[in-house]
């Protein structure tokens, strides 16, 4: 079965294997002296990790939310009437929405620096 979380985790898995490489391709090869573009790389590589996962965790936080109310949203109305409400497909939503929304800002970053990385000459 295909989901949306099965999606962002394969394109994760393809893509930062490919910056991991390139990146140490380009460390090794610099003869020990690195040049104002790899020290740049290398400055990039821990900031962007601090940017992807805190915009991960933002991410997650609102899917969370919106978990969360729809929950109480489905617990009222059974309190109130017994019966689900009509706009609900499901008595409660699914909780990999949570994880896809947390992995989309790593894997468009991950993805953004393969498309980057390519474009580079060595």
């Amino acid at each position: 079965m295909r989901s949306k979380l099965n999606d962002e985790l394969s394109a994760l898995a393809v893509a930062a294997p490919e910056v991991v490489s390139r990146r140490l391709y380009y460390f090794a090869n610099s003869s020990g002296r690195w040049s104002a573009r790899d020290r740049r790389e290398a400055m990039r590589m821990g900031s962007e990790k601090f940017d992807a996962f805190t915009a991960s965790w933002m991410m997650m936080c609102q899917e969370a939310w919106k978990v969360q109310f729809k929950q109480w949203e489905t617990a009222l109305g059974l309190m109130a009437t017994g019966t689900v409400p009509s706009a609900l497909s499901s008595p409660w939503p699914d909780p990999s929405a949570v994880f896809t929304a947390g992995l989309a800002p790593v894997r468009r970053r991950a993805q953004a620096n393969v498309r980057r990385m390519r474009k580079r000459k060595a």
